[in-house]
């Protein structure tokens, strides 16, 4: 069986906005996410940005307007990279293979019973609500949770039911997530949302500052080196 590529978003500080004063509260007092009656991931707000990255990447095989300006720089990088106007069978692996990466949301819950059972709804919901007919079925709003194992890159292990390959990515704004997903063989890429430290990693980074389109290319460029560097 052929694998995938696939590439996880982190979802509080990516697709959702980092609100501080949700996570950090006055002294004393429980930070309001973990308010169970408050609901916070109900509400939280959307990253408009980061979501139409995540939105992009799902339409990799569809004739979609957004990918205008993607797939043409895509479709010039395969040429350039191995000879795509003579189609190798390597070559063709390749270009079938980026084109037919699985998109995913993997987002931490806390470990206690009655917190993970709400939050996991409540975030459930959240992407039902701000995802619905935006080019994604039912089946694809799919998230994982983070909650038996020590850390997203195992999580994700256990979900793809092999060890990480550099062709498994994981788009983050938390070093120690990325650190992790690195060492265990995959690719990790920092989001930049405005409010994390740019200087505290030294890997790849995307930021808020530039186009969705940019960055889709960017992640493409990405897959397309890595995958030619396993096949060769």
């Amino acid at each position: 069986m052929r694998l995938k590529p696939n590439i996880f978003f982190d979802m509080d500080g990516v697709i959702a906005v980092y609100e501080k004063d949700a996570y950090i509260p006055e002294s004393g007092k429980k930070p309001l996410y973990l308010d169970l009656d408050k609901h916070y991931f109900r509400t939280c707000k959307k990253n408009e940005h980061a979501a139409k990255i995540l939105q992009m990447l799902r339409s990799l095989n569809a004739s979609d307007e957004r990918m205008h300006d993607v797939k043409p720089f895509v479709n010039t990088l395969l040429k350039k990279s191995v000879g795509l106007d003579t189609p190798t069978h390597a070559s063709v692996n390749v270009s079938d293979y980026i084109f037919s990466a699985s998109v995913h949301v993997l987002s931490r819950i806390p470990q206690s019973c009655k917190e993970a059972i709400v939050i996991a709804e409540d975030k459930k919901k959240w992407l039902d609500e701000h995802f619905t007919n935006k080019n994604m079925t039912r089946r694809e709003k799919g998230i994982c949770f983070n909650t038996s194992f020590k850390n997203k890159a195992e999580t994700a292990e256990h979900i793809l039911s092999r060890p990480l390959k550099p062709t498994d990515i994981l788009i983050d704004d938390y070093n120690p997530n990325l650190i992790e997903w690195e060492r265990r063989g995959g690719t990790a890429i920092k989001y930049l949302n405005g409010q994390n430290d740019a200087n505290s990693w030294e890997g790849l980074c995307v930021s808020s500052n530039e186009t969705p389109a940019e960055i889709v290319s960017f992640i493409m460029m990405i897959l397309i080196q890595n995958k030619i560097a396993d096949v060769y």
